[in-house]
């Protein structure tokens, strides 16, 4: 279990290397901007960044009324966790991107399937895998075995993109859809990872939560490096940490 963590996080990491994330030089943000609420593990997304040494980050919501096209510009690279979008927020990010930044989402909102170059289908696969193209420069290094994942992949077609990652129904089935692309939108990047990565590292971690008798949840005052989970059971309450 824990070296599907660390994998998913090092491809994480290979990404944001490779795809020109720099710090720029005399600008008075950091490099990084993670768009990110503490719904669906998107706070989860920071704590991912300094477990791979990325420090240099600054932490807002796409909600938040400064999240402008020219505010975005102070960012050579913008995180983007699972969140619906706005059609004006949309605009803005599919702006910055063909203007030159560079974008990394996790199971975005179908509103940028342009931005990303995929087309949606409909549907998703639950609880599948993936397996990396390690014959691709950005995959080297990575096993070929498939990696499964927690949560729900959305499914696309590829339009004109680079395919990093494929997802898998089960650990040997293949599908015709993508787990992570790279595409070139105007003078940017935009890389989509089709499904939740942060939930997905953080359910290894700590457990899919179950249906029905137990529930379980992260306790948010436990850092990313000492992750925990409560289980609850009808009429009983049980707390204890898991650390890593």
């Amino acid at each position: 279990m824990k070296n599907q963590v660390k994998l998913f996080i090092l491809l994480f990491a290979i990404v944001l290397v490779m795809h020109n994330i720099s710090c720029t030089v005399n600008i008075p943000h950091s490099p990084i901007l993670v768009l990110a609420t503490d719904n669906k593990f998107g706070s989860f997304t920071c704590e991912m960044l300094k477990t791979e040494g990325f420090n240099e980050f600054e932490m807002d919501s796409i909600k938040d009324i400064k999240i402008t096209l020219k505010y975005l510009k102070n960012f050579d690279v913008i995180i983007l966790p699972q969140t619906s979008l706005t059609n004006s927020e949309k605009n803005i990010l599919s702006n910055y991107v063909k203007d030159g930044g560079n974008l990394i989402a996790f199971k975005p909102d179908k509103k940028l399937s342009d931005v990303f170059g995929i087309i949606d289908v409909g549907g998703i696969i639950a609880e599948g895998y993936i397996t990396v193209a390690t014959n691709d420069e950005i995959g080297k290094g990575i096993i070929s075995e498939s990696l499964q994942l927690h949560g729900e992949a959305d499914k696309y077609y590829p339009k004109s993109v680079k395919r990093i990652a494929t997802l898998y129904s089960d650990e040997a089935t293949s599908s015709e859809y993508p787990a992570v692309v790279l595409n070139d939108y105007g003078l940017g990047h935009a890389i989509d990872f089709l499904f939740n990565l942060p939930q997905s590292i953080g359910y290894t971690r700590q457990g899919v939560p179950l249906n029905g008798k137990d529930t379980r949840f992260i306790n948010k005052s436990v850092k990313g490096s000492d992750y925990a989970f409560i289980t609850v059971k009808p009429g009983v309450n049980y707390s204890f940490i898991v650390t890593y």
